[in-house]
């Protein structure tokens, strides 16, 4: 099974918009270009000229979506008073108000006034299907939680019918689920979010060893028009006594990460069942995205019998199961800013935790403005 494979891009210039190009290029407009800042400086409003910033980004989106380059972008932004969607119209020979495919919508929409950073965010939670003790208030709390942050990406472990039916119908409107085949009553599931998020293929991996049923939910995703993903959700062997098949199971997703190519992210999260001290260290290219984010003491125990009223254990089995990895990008495109807990609020009405596991939270600004990198280039 081939999980990565290399995605022919859309060519945006046609044949016959390549040769307007170079029409435009040839007659007029180096003679236009040099008097640009004349007629931004005498004949227009300084009120109708964005920040220098502001100016730079439209400049920078209209080449990408053209395919051109800064000089083409900055003549047809100067023509509509710097406004993109007009000018992505024009170039493309369309209406002045012409509806853009949504990835270029998108786009435009981030520097209507100001510069905005975009964020891509990945949530983590057992849900604990397998207790089916208040299952579905559980899943109803949980469903709350997750809808008032809205992460990007939602990675579920014991996955049951029961409580799979109320996630879908609470997550679907903002959420495609991928499904996972559902060959066993307990399962992993992945949702993303459907404004900006594409997903290409996804499988599942059985692992070599396993006597649970335990696999690799991978899917490959486009984030944001520009961004490779590849996605790995797993709950891996439970119980003490099975420390060697779980790490045997994470040697194969360390395995799948290191495979990956140079320009995909990938993220690999779940319930680890990994106890303090089981893990001794992670592959040289791969971190942990809570100690990315500074090792808060608050988000640390993610299943804790001292403070979630679903354990009947002894409080002092305090453990970091749930955690999420990720090999970066060459170049990185994600920088970590926010790592927390979810799910440790108390249901009143049923006096226990949407689950015996808090979920972990991870916020990420991306990294705009990157260069590509040159994979020929002599070292």
């Amino acid at each position: 099974m081939t999980l990565f494979c290399q995605k022919t891009k859309i060519k945006l210039l046609t044949n016959e918009s390549m040769i307007t190009l170079r029409r435009i290029l040839s007659s007029n407009l180096r003679s236009r270009l040099s008097t640009m800042l004349i007629r931004m400086s005498s004949s227009e409003d300084d009120n109708d000229i964005p920040d220098d910033d502001v100016c730079l980004l439209r400049t920078d989106l209209f080449g990408t979506v053209t395919g051109t380059n800064a000089a083409c972008g900055q003549f047809y932004l100067q023509d509509c008073k710097w406004d993109l969607t007009v000018a992505i119209n024009r170039y493309f020979d369309q209406p002045d108000n012409a509806r853009l495919p949504p990835w270029i919508r998108r786009m435009v929409s981030q520097d209507k006034d100001t510069v905005k950073t975009m964020h891509f965010s990945i949530l983590s939670w057992n849900l604990d299907g397998l207790d089916n003790r208040n299952i579905v208030s559980r899943v109803n709390a949980a469903c709350d939680e997750i809808l008032e942050l809205e992460p990007s990406v939602l990675f579920f472990q014991e996955v049951v019918p029961e409580n799979f039916e109320v996630l879908k119908r609470r997550l679907g409107e903002k959420y495609q689920v991928l499904e996972n085949n559902d060959r066993y009553y307990y399962h992993t599931s992945i949702f993303i979010h459907r404004t900006n998020l594409e997903c290409t293929e996804h499988h599942v991996v059985d692992f070599a060893r396993t006597s649970m049923n335990r696999n690799m939910f991978i899917a490959l995703i486009e984030f944001d028009g520009d961004v490779q993903l590849c996605l790995v959700n797993s709950h891996l062997e439970s119980g003490r006594k099975e420390s060697r098949i779980r790490k045997s199971q994470l040697e194969e997703i360390w395995s799948l990460m290191a495979a990956s190519p140079d320009d995909v992210t990938v993220f690999f999260g779940g319930d680890t069942n990994l106890g303090f001290g089981e893990l001794k260290a992670v592959p040289a290219n791969v971190t942990d995205l809570f100690q990315d984010c500074g090792s808060p003491v608050d988000a640390c125990l993610t299943w804790d019998p001292a403070t979630n009223a679903n354990l009947n254990i002894p409080k002092r089995c305090r453990q970091r199961f749930d955690r999420i990895f990720v090999k970066a990008s060459k170049p990185a495109r994600f920088k970590p800013i926010e790592f927390s807990l979810v799910g440790k609020k108390l249901i009143r009405s049923s006096l226990c935790h949407p689950s015996d596991h808090y979920g972990i939270y991870c916020k990420m600004e991306k990294i705009e403005n990157i260069e590509p990198v040159d994979n020929n280039e002599e070292k």
